[in-house]
């Protein structure tokens, strides 16, 4: 029986031959390999097909007891889903037991579409409109 890193291979193979950018695979096979890393640890299952949502709770939970950012733990958890959406489907798995668990929610950023120097330009440059 194939483990989860032969599937792993494979799966990132694809994301190059289906045109994922450079970056894109870079960041996935970073995704993977952190996973692969933390389950070592944990003892998580070595077949893709015994992983449960307790699992991808314990591998999450790791990841912020490892101090690491809101945006890194959602970063690798939609990265590892991309994964393991491929593995279902392909065959390899039933279901996507990272689908079943919501994504680390992220701080909000709201960036301003104009500095205030930006807006009074804008409105300088309308009061010579008239």
């Amino acid at each position: 029986m194939p483990t989860i890193d032969d599937h792993i291979k494979t799966y990132l193979a694809a994301i190059e031959v289906e045109g994922k950018t450079a970056n894109t695979q870079k960041s996935y096979a970073n995704s993977l390999a952190d996973f692969r890393k933390i389950g070592g640890h944990l003892g998580l299952p070595d077949v893709a097909e015994e992983y449960t949502v307790s699992h991808v709770y314990a591998f999450l939970s790791e990841l912020r007891r490892r101090g690491y950012s809101a945006p890194y733990q959602h970063r690798r958890h939609r990265e590892i889903k991309a994964c393991f959406s491929w593995f279902k489907r392909m065959g390899i798995v039933t279901e996507n037991v990272f689908s079943k668990v919501p994504l680390v929610k992220r701080p909000s950023i709201i960036k301003p579409p104009f500095s205030p120097p930006e807006v009074q330009a804008l409105l300088d440059a309308q009061e010579l409109v008239y």
